[in-house]
């Protein structure tokens, strides 16, 4: 087996000259016509970020209008699924699971075969903030009963996806100063053993590299050996750079931290210290995407991070 191609995701270049942010399906269409001269294979389309369905509505006639929009560009699409669903939130699971099969569904809808998931939090972030300063405590008897909960409503939805080709790929996510540890896939060598104890045939790790170089600055454990590790599991691969130092979650994203080389950065790759050789050398014969997950790249400097991989 090899790799199935190189991906961008298509919320990647900067904002308009008006300092904009927003990511609606016009914008969808520019950034889509910009990849076309960059030799990209796939198209990511972040479902947390699209304005026209990111409040959970998926309704037919947006998906309608996403449709055609993307079959009129040469790619092909992976899905990123929402970024607040959670599996772990008990007192709204029932929505939870809902968004979650509607993620599959418009997934399949565009003919993708990845929805990348992230595995769900200790508690949102909105809750964990709310603490101030202080670290919030979870019981092991408490986290338990979380992953447990995580499993079923996971195997659960697989169920789904197997009968639409979607496999789901659960994403390591990045430590925090002043939170962690808030999630389990922090650490990937707990993601494998969640992956295997949900034990369905879709249901994948999608390797985030940058959240993963993070991590092991944060928790000090060898940054190659664990990716390779997690090889036999991978699905997807979000890759992208940063210099390993960790920020608190009310530094996240802000321009004087990026100018600085601290956070979760998503610079192209080449960009920070990540070693891209290393890395892509193990990832070689994955069966899965390499999708470059940059954050508000110059488009020059996206068809740079193309080059290097």
């Amino acid at each position: 087996m090899k790799i199935k191609g190189f991906g961008i995701n298509a919320d990647a270049l900067k904002e308009d000259d008006l300092g904009q942010k927003k990511f609606d399906l016009d914008c969808l269409a520019r950034n889509l016509e910009h990849f076309t001269d960059m030799d990209f294979d796939f198209v990511e389309i972040p479902l947390h970020r699209l304005e026209e369905i990111s409040d959970g509505s998926f309704s037919p006639s947006h998906i309608e209008k996403i449709r055609r929009i993307l079959s009129s560009f040469p790619f092909k699409y992976t899905v990123h699924g929402p970024d607040p669903l959670n599996l772990k939130n008990k007192e709204d699971i029932s929505s939870q699971k809902e968004n979650l099969i509607k993620s599959i569904e418009f997934a399949h809808a565009l003919e993708s075969e990845i929805l990348v998931f992230h595995a769900g939090k200790y508690a949102a972030f909105k809750i964990l903030n709310s603490s101030g300063s202080r670290r919030q405590e979870f019981s092991r008897r408490t986290i338990e009963k979380m992953l447990a909960l995580e499993r079923e409503m996971l195997y659960t939805a697989a169920e789904r996806a197997e009968e639409l080709g979607v496999t789901i790929a659960v994403e390591n996510i990045q430590p925090y100063l002043d939170r962690s540890p808030y999630c389990y896939s922090e650490l990937l060598s707990l993601l494998r053993e969640q992956v295997d104890a949900v034990n369905h045939p879709n249901i994948g790790i999608t390797l985030d590299v940058g959240h993963a170089f993070l991590s092991a600055s944060f928790y000090r454990f060898n940054f190659i050996d664990e990716i390779s590790k997690t090889v036999p599991y991978i699905r997807h691969v979000h890759i992208h750079d940063n210099f390993g130092r960790v920020t608190k979650t009310s530094e996240n994203g802000g321009t004087e931290l990026m100018a600085e080389g601290y956070g979760d950065l998503h610079l192209p790759m080449g960009f920070g210290r990540i070693p891209v050789d290393k890395v892509l050398s193990l990832l070689h014969h994955c069966p899965c995407v390499i999708l470059h997950e940059i954050h508000s790249s110059p488009k020059e400097y996206t068809k740079e991070a193309l080059k290097l991989t």
